[in-house]
């Protein structure tokens, strides 16, 4: 859902709400039998996959029509997320394979993420107030979203940071 509110011909105030999958792959090695890194190492593999309700707070500036009923817009801003579901592995729950507690998927993510955003793309008119849009956008994350490996492991110098690439398709009436 996107909505876009104009201050000037070719200026608009943008937001909406946005549903994004983020996620990736965590790799490190860790040590059994031991606090202190004497024990036997183990190199553990881990899948994060979340998904997050956004809401982008951006500026979208449009150009002039570039051929009939057509402009390119340039949007920059960032965007507010909330998680609304993790997986570990393709699970709810993760089973630790060092201290093997089980924690739920969310236990590794914070309640909070933001992005800056940087989106490019083209809007072709219908009618008078439907149009059609395509764009490419990319969010960069800005908070470190790691609630897990610090805090419950005690690693130091852990950073976690959502940054994705996205391809934006809609309607607009």
């Amino acid at each position: 859902m996107v909505v876009d509110y104009f201050f000037g011909e070719n200026y608009a105030f943008s937001t909406g709400l946005e549903l994004a999958g983020k996620g990736g792959t965590i790799r490190y090695t860790d040590y059994l039998n031991s606090g202190s890194g004497n024990g036997n190492p183990v190199a553990v593999s881990m899948k994060i996959s979340t998904q997050y309700l956004q809401v982008p707070l951006s500026v979208k500036l449009f150009t002039n029509e570039i051929a009939p009923a057509t402009r390119l817009y340039f949007q920059v801003g960032g965007s507010l997320n909330v998680p609304i579901g993790t997986r570990i592995s393709g699970s709810k729950f993760y089973k630790d394979p060092v201290t093997n507690a089980e924690n739920k998927g969310s236990d590794y993510v914070y309640l909070f993420d933001a992005d800056a955003l940087v989106a490019a793309g083209a809007e072709y008119t219908l009618g008078k107030s439907t149009k059609l849009f395509a764009g490419l956008g990319y969010h960069r994350g800005l908070v470190d979203i790691d609630r897990y490996f610090e805090s419950k492991r005690g690693f130091s110098d852990v950073t976690i940071k959502n940054s994705s690439f996205g391809l934006d398709l809609g309607i607009k009436f």
